[in-house]
């Protein structure tokens, strides 16, 4: 009725949102020195201080998918 699933995959795959969140651990992250693991561990604490700022909410379970498949 939404079209919430669209929604979501939009956001997800596209530039400024999932692209955007991929670089920041695999890019942006890493070049100081921090591993993905560090990325998430923060990302938690933010997510859980103010889950809607920056999308957290849909941030950390979607980098959370994306370390358990392999991507970092």
């Amino acid at each position: 009725m939404y079209g919430i699933e669209g929604r979501y995959k939009a956001k997800l795959c596209g530039e400024e949102d999932g692209k955007y969140w991929l670089e920041q651990v695999l890019d942006e992250w890493t070049e100081d020195g921090r591993s993905p693991a560090d990325f998430l561990r923060t990302l938690a604490r933010h997510t859980q201080s103010r889950p809607f700022a920056d999308c957290n909410f849909l941030k950390k379970p979607f980098l959370d998918a994306c370390q358990r498949i392999g991507l970092f």
